[in-house]
């Protein structure tokens, strides 16, 4: 019993090394570079499913840019909608400035305010003659 507890009392300390991170803690996301030159129209084509109430919506500074974002139903040969059919979100976005725009892109049913969305993009907007920025 005493080699036991002895065993238990030196891979404790281990166990709680390798243990997962908290629940709250910050994943580590992947920024992708859209370049767009200044007063020109860039685009990003996301697959979403409208029929089900999820669709892309953007959070960025409209000082350094503007974004649009057309909807489009499913798109199948009979043009009939089919529930469940995904379908496609077309976002252009206008660099404003010279400056870089950050661009959050958040897949989720916008009645639901306080749930997380189901997916998050995100993209750094930069000047297309411009030198690449660092970050």
């Amino acid at each position: 019993m005493k080699a036991f507890a002895l065993l238990a009392l030196t891979l404790l300390p281990l166990l709680s090394v390798t243990a997962a991170e908290p629940p709250n803690a910050p994943k580590k996301e992947k920024i992708s570079v859209l370049r767009v030159e200044k007063d020109r129209k860039g685009t990003i084509a996301l697959q979403e499913n409208l029929t089900t109430g999820f669709q892309w919506m953007a959070k960025y500074d409209p000082n350094l840019c503007k974004v649009e974002i057309t909807h489009r139903g499913p798109e199948n040969s009979g043009s009939t909608p089919v529930c469940g059919a995904p379908g496609k979100a077309v976002i252009t976005v206008t660099l404003l400035t010279d400056a870089p725009a950050d661009l959050t892109l958040e897949y989720r049913r916008p009645w639901e305010k306080d749930a997380p969305p189901a997916q998050t993009l995100y993209y750094a907007v930069i000047p297309a003659t411009g030198v690449p920025i660092k970050r």
